[in-house]
């Protein structure tokens, strides 16, 4: 009997710590996927800032409105400056190449972001996502892909990360880029863009009316040119290669910065920053 009672007295202790065990686990699993503060924090933001190393999924497909910080070592806090709310992300541990450490799903939930901010080493991914209007800055080494529908106004780039977006729609779209590559596809009537440094711009699935380009120092960038109007000004050992034939140009390139002209019936642009050669091309020196 008195064995039987000790048995039934360690069953008791050793359910009562595995109890408070999942308890606190539980605990833990709810604040790691999840709270109303993280949800607040995102609800009516205007813009979005990161710092650190942390690797963020925006997911404007789900129909679910939903904020998980999946990582201890992330915070997901919010600020207001002159009545706009934002939300600010920081944090991280770096090494995280496998997963995400924060999720925020839900079209509803996202629509209001207009500005994004990116520092150190955070990294961005986006999927079926679609915002009236979008200012990306870009001062992080994390790579940067956007998927779905933007009506961008500037994408500046400061650090050597990619960043990869589609689909542009946009009336007037600023680019700068002072180091790294920048991938963009889609359509907009008035675009600028700047090139500073070793910058790789990629436009030629960007499709305007009209273009402004100005490169720098050993800058390259490589757009569709057929039927636009464009004003081009490389300086430096900087180069622009068009993809058709603009119906309009204006080439103030100096030094040894080059215009060159590809026949896209001839020949597809390599993915290489290299020098044109004499063959198939048309080359304009000043």
């Amino acid at each position: 009997m008195r064995i039987n009672q000790l048995y039934i007295a360690a069953s008791c202790l050793a359910l009562t710590i595995i109890g408070y065990a999942h308890g606190k686990q539980a605990a833990e699993v709810y604040s790691k996927s999840g709270s109303m503060d993280h949800y607040e924090s995102v609800a009516q933001s205007r813009s979005l800032y990161c710092r650190g190393d942390v690797r963020i999924f925006l997911d404007g497909a789900s129909k679910e409105d939903e904020v998980h910080a999946l990582s201890h070592s992330v915070s997901i806090d919010t600020s207001n400056q002159d009545g706009l709310k934002s939300t600010i992300i920081q944090g991280g541990v770096g090494g995280n190449q496998e997963s995400y450490d924060v999720l925020i799903s839900g079209q509803h939930l996202l629509e209001n972001f207009e500005a994004i901010y990116l520092e150190d080493n955070c990294a961005l991914e986006t999927a079926g996502l679609h915002l009236e209007g979008l200012k990306l800055y870009s001062n992080t080494n994390g790579r940067i892909t956007l998927r779905g529908t933007y009506k961008a106004s500037s994408i500046t780039q400061l650090k050597d990360n990619v960043i990869d977006a589609y689909w542009m729609d946009s009336d007037f779209l600023e680019i700068e880029s002072r180091a790294g590559r920048m991938i963009l596809a889609g359509t907009a009537k008035h675009v600028r863009a700047f090139a500073r440094g070793k910058a790789f711009l990629s436009l030629d699935s960007l499709r305007a009316k009209d273009v402004w380009l100005a490169g720098y120092d050993e800058s390259f960038i490589r757009f569709h040119g057929e039927n636009i109007i464009l004003s081009s000004y490389m300086d430096g050992a900087a180069h622009a290669e068009s993809l058709g034939f603009p119906t309009k140009v204006s080439d103030q390139s100096n030094s040894h910065g080059a215009l060159v002209y590809h026949l896209p019936q001839f020949e597809k642009i390599s993915t290489e920053v290299v020098h044109a050669g004499p063959s198939r091309h048309t080359v304009y020196h000043k």
